[in-house]
């Protein structure tokens, strides 16, 4: 029988003794069909003894922990009553996350509500093809020595004289793969898993997530030995961010190997390619972490290689909360965009788009999706050393186009939004050749953080840059010796003075050798030394630096400069913390007298000056009938100044004895 132009496929019946040439459509491939007797009725043969058809070795294999939510939702809505067309349901998400396992687990616990239940790979029209094909072998063995095109055939008839089956659809990678199935089988069960998130409109989607921590932890533990330490498997979990698949991987691996936990973390630090790439024996090479997202960057690179160069970008920020105006800065702002939508299209990536957020649409990315895409692999198209490379400098460009190109550090707004993002950039950058641009947004990043009084987060930063200034201009050029300053100074701020002390050692002894003795930074250098050995309780330093700071500084600029009466009053405030109020007091007349001299009674400066001295006579206990009454006219002055509710007279009316 040859089928007419067009022509779809058609049941044929055969005789007993017949051979027959089955033809359809042009361009058709001729099969010889072969019954030993009529060829059986779609209608009239029956269900199989067992409902359930074997899904893959890796699938039935796999875990279960936390998916009863899920397996409920999947429950309530495969198990209804059936509508004006097929019940079907969508598994979506990132490869690895356990979709698969999921339906093979619905199918497990909930066999006993469909009549049959039939699992099938979807990846192509072939792979549809050959499921329906092994289906109808199922229902009638005949139909395993059959070319598949007709028995598929047959198995569509047979779903369409029938009800109460489901027809689990694997791994489908394009809707229209699927639409014919679908519209031939209006009142038929559908489960289909699938890694595209996008697409499904007027279809029900669940999309499926990573693992509670608890339930990640439980996975793990099913290895057995070496997880009795609680801290380090919740670590682990962390570290592998609760995927499913990368949770069997890992615990397939201690199980073989007898590997503790933490050993395994210390093997994803240390070589984390080889780590996600090698399986445990029974494990197929094609199910590890990384050849699963290898067949993903694949396809996403035959449909948008932009999408490929975009998330080797983004594997280098926070893994939530990116801002997708970062990507205005991408030289084709059409096709970032087209790049994001296939990103997410195939779950890499997911978009929150929040009317109500200011900084607008978020892109998340799962944080093992980073790490594997911007650990390097020999090899590997899409994770080469180069290609990582360029995803890290991408990074970089897309972080430093985001502040204005003028007083950048004043947008704070930008700031906020960015920092945990320049974090996650910089913690992974140690390994990274030095960049210009790299190291100045570090810098930027060290001053933002010191103007926000955060010091303690912008050592780091501070550490990076003087590396980098003393590489490009040697460790005791000037701008190197300010960086060093700049860490001593933080470190100070931040409580530090174990690591601040020995850098301004250095630095003095540094500035004293290559700008001279009399230099102001030479002399800023020893007060800040000064400061630094107070602070530590070592006030004979302080006072020893001090002095010579005091000397120095009277030779080279005279006895009113600036840098003279600072160094008189530091010098002072050391005698009186030291226990020497009758050196101090002197010092401090001496300063009051010429502040008073040069700037008048009313200047701020001598308002200083005349608290610190009224603070010295006060401590030294020998007058304070004096301290009380200079204290006094202080406050009346500063009430006339500065005004009743201003801080500083605040506080010097808190003085004890004093009555403002």
């Amino acid at each position: 029988m040859t089928g007419s132009e067009g022509a779809t496929a058609r049941a044929v019946t055969l005789g007993a003794d017949n051979y027959g040439i089955i033809s359809t459509g042009d361009d058709a491939t001729n099969v010889l069909v072969i019954f030993d007797g009529p060829p059986p009725s779609p209608v009239d043969t029956g269900f199989p003894s067992l409902p359930v058809s074997l899904s893959p070795a890796h699938v039935a294999g796999a875990p279960v922990m936390g998916r009863e939510a899920e397996t409920a939702e999947l429950h309530a809505s495969l198990s209804g009553a059936a509508g004006p067309g097929p019940i079907v349901r969508v598994l979506t998400g990132l490869g690895g996350v356990g979709k698969s396992t999921l339906a093979n687990h619905y199918a497990d616990v909930h066999r006993g509500d469909h009549a049959l239940i039939h699992w099938m790979g979807a990846e192509s029209p072939d792979e549809i093809e050959a499921g329906l094909a092994g289906l109808a072998a199922r229902l009638d063995a005949r139909w395993a020595e059959t070319a598949p095109p007709l028995a598929a055939t047959w198995a569509t008839a047979w779903l369409g004289a029938h009800r109460g089956w489901l027809l689990i659809l694997d791994n489908v990678n394009d809707r229209s793969h699927i639409t014919p199935l679908l519209a031939r089988l209006p009142e038929g069960r559908f489960l289909i898993t699938t890694r595209l998130a996008t697409g499904w409109r007027g279809i029900p989607t669940l999309a499926v997530g990573t693992l509670a921590p608890e339930a990640a932890a439980e996975v793990l533990r099913g290895a057995g030995a070496g997880l009795d330490d609680d801290a380090a498997v919740g670590e682990l979990c962390r570290a592998l961010g609760h995927l499913p698949l990368a949770l069997d991987q890992a615990g397939a691996y201690l199980e073989e190997t007898g590997t503790e936990a933490r050993t395994y973390l210390g093997l994803l630090a240390d070589d984390r390619a080889n780590t996600l790439r090698d399986a445990a024996n029974g494990t197929a090479r094609d199910r590890t972490v990384s050849a699963v997202w290898t067949v993903t960057l694949d396809r996403l690179a035959e449909q948008e290689p932009v999408a490929v160069e975009l998330l080797r970008a983004l594997a280098w920020f926070a893994p939530t909360g990116i801002p997708r105006r970062l990507l205005d800065a991408m030289p084709d702002r059409a096709a970032a965009h087209r790049a994001v939508g296939r990103l997410n299209a195939y779950s890499m990536i997911t978009l929150k788009n929040d009317d109500g957020d200011p900084a607008g649409a978020r892109i998340s990315v799962h944080r093992l999706v980073q790490a594997v895409t911007r650990t390097p692999e020999a090899g590997n198209p899409h994770r080469g050393p180069a290609a990582v490379r360029e995803g890290w400098t991408n990074a970089v460009a897309l972080l430093s186009a985001a502040f204005p190109a003028e007083n950048a550090l004043a947008d704070t707004a930008t700031w906020r939004l960015l920092l945990p993002h320049i974090d996650a950039l910089f913690a992974e950058s140690a390994d990274e050749d030095p960049l210009p641009l790299a190291d100045a947004l570090f810098m930027n990043t060290a001053v933002h953080l010191i103007q926000q009084s955060q010091q303690h987060r912008a050592v780091p930063y501070l550490v990076h840059v003087l590396q980098a200034h003393a590489r490009d201009f040697g460790p005791k050029h000037p701008s190197t010796l300010t960086m060093r300053v700049a860490l001593a100074s933080a470190h100070e701020e931040s409580g530090d003075l174990a690591h601040a002390i020995p850098l301004f050692e250095t630095a003095l002894a540094d500035r004293r050798d290559v700008l001279g003795p009399d230099h102001p930074e030479t002399h800023t250098s020893r007060v800040r030394l000064a400061g630094a050995y107070e602070a530590a309780g070592r006030p004979d330093l302080a006072i020893e630096q001090l002095g010579r700071a005091l000397d120095d500084s009277e030779r080279a600029f005279g006895r009113n400069h600036p840098c003279t009466l600072m160094a008189r009053n530091n010098l002072a405030h050391a005698l009186g913390s030291a226990g020497r109020p009758d050196l101090a007091i002197p010092l401090y007349t001496e300063v009051l007298a010429d502040h008073e001299g040069a700037r008048g009674r009313d200047h701020p400066d001598s308002l200083t000056a005349r608290h610190n001295l009224a603070y010295a006579r006060g401590r030294g206990g020998r007058r304070p009938d004096l301290a009380i009454l200079l204290y006094t006219e202080l406050i009346e002055d500063m009430k006339r100044v500065l005004g009743p509710d201003h801080p500083q007279t605040l506080g010097t009316a808190k003085q004890p004895g004093i009555r403002a």
